[in-house]
């Protein structure tokens, strides 16, 4: 018995079509990430700044959002427990308290967005204080894990229609 191959040509599409389609999927993704981002600060009082750029060198489809704020790298990796002085040893640390479980944050590990802190008690003066630590939020790793999934489906949705539009 003969053994018979046949080519198997992928659709024709137009490349502009797909290139265009492609750009609107990836303005999207970025402006759902930048909004993703900007939830968590929504409650803070100086909010930090976002970069945010999309590329498509060499083939490849990449949006990447990005602050060099420190307050916020403290919150999305996280902080060991240390200890804290005043940068003026004539003036002593002062923040309201009331106990170890009286405080919540603006922001909770895994999850995307902010709400109001909740801080009780009187004011009190230290002239140092030993901190907790901050457990790592991993909004970056969130953001992205859920936005890659969206844009594959947008970036397959683009080549379908491309496609489909073939001229």
């Amino acid at each position: 018995m003969p053994t018979v191959f046949r080519v198997i040509k992928p659709p024709r599409y137009k490349y502009d079509n797909f290139r265009m389609e492609a750009l609107s999927a990836l303005h999207e993704v970025e402006r759902g990430m930048l909004k993703d981002f900007q939830s968590i600060t929504d409650t803070w009082d100086t909010k930090p700044t976002f970069e945010h750029n999309i590329s498509t060198k060499g083939g490849k489809f990449e949006v990447t959002v990005s602050t060099d704020d420190a307050v916020f790298a403290y919150l999305n990796d996280g902080v060991a427990e240390h200890d804290i002085y005043p940068n003026d040893p004539e003036h002593p640390l002062s923040f309201p308290w009331a106990g170890y479980d009286t405080y919540i944050p603006k922001t909770i590990p895994d999850w995307i967005g902010s709400f109001e802190a909740r801080e009780e008690g009187d004011t009190v003066y230290k002239d140092h204080v030993h901190h907790p630590g901050v457990q790592a939020r991993n909004f970056n790793r969130i953001i992205a894990k859920d936005w890659k999934a969206r844009m594959n489906d947008l970036l397959s949705a683009a080549l379908k229609k491309a496609v489909k539009d073939k001229a």
